[in-house]
This record gives C-alpha cells, structure tokens and sequence, in this order.
C-alpha cells in the first residue's frame, strides 16, 4: 500500500532538503508525540521506503506533501 510521500524542506538527520519520505503507519514507540511534546510543534514519524524501517521524526513544517 503506498502512504503519503513528502518531500523534506531541511535537512533531517542527514537527509538532504528534497529527500523523499513516507509516513510511517507502524508503531513509532511515541517517538513523534514524545518531539512534539519537547519542542511544542508537531512532529510525524516517516521512512525513506514506503513501509520499511527505520523510521524517524520530523516537524510537520519540515514537510511537504507530494500528490
């Protein structure tokens, strides 16, 4: 099943502005509620291959969506 893409507007962990990434749709631990509970902006959780791990968060203004 192919989930949302995004394109990463900053740099993530490494991966360039532009990187294509998926929203992740697993368990995510709490990870993207426990950064948005440290920085006060909502965080999503995402991979760089639709549905496979790892997984990691990033800012929802840090994101922009691909139709």
């Amino acid at each position: 099943m192919e989930r949302q893409k995004f394109e990463l507007t900053q740099v993530r962990f490494g991966h360039k502005a532009g990187t294509v990434v998926y929203e992740w749709t697993g368990h995510d631990y709490g990870c993207a509620r426990d950064d948005t509970m440290a920085t006060n902006k909502p965080h999503r959780s995402v991979s760089l291959v639709n549905g496979e791990h790892p997984f990691f968060t990033v800012p929802n203004e840090h994101l922009k969506a691909i139709a």
